[in-house]
């Protein structure tokens, strides 16, 4: 379930050009499985299906504020463009959280990473 989308407000990019923060939250089937474990399926998954998202690598395990999240390179065509993303993901109760970063080339995303490294949990 998408929570919420936000756009670069740039008036002098292509829309193709304009960052993206995503947050989403998807209700955890199996709260014995792991997050890092559940990318993994989806790696998979998303692999079987020949999907234009695909994972990159395998997921990193890193601490914002004592909660532990997992790092996930990802890439996404779209309309015959390739776009470069970074997901972040954590569990909340039984859902999993994941920010998604995307920019038109690596360094954009990377270049979002420090608003997910500032937040604070509640």
């Amino acid at each position: 379930m998408s929570l919420l989308l936000i756009v670069e407000n740039a008036p002098g990019k292509q829309p193709f050009q304009k960052r993206r923060v995503v947050l989403l939250a998807n209700k955890l089937r199996d709260l014995n499985v792991s997050i890092e474990d559940h990318l993994k399926a989806g790696a998979q998954l998303l692999r079987d299906k020949h999907s234009p998202a695909q994972m990159v690598g395998d997921p990193v395990a890193f601490l914002i504020e004592g909660r532990k999240f997992w790092k996930q390179k990802m890439t996404q065509v779209e309309n015959g463009l390739k776009y470069h993303l970074l997901m972040f993901t954590t569990m909340t109760k039984s859902f999993s959280v994941q920010f998604i970063l995307w920019g038109s080339d690596e360094s954009d995303a990377n270049d979002l990473e420090p608003i997910i490294k500032s937040l604070q949990f509640l």
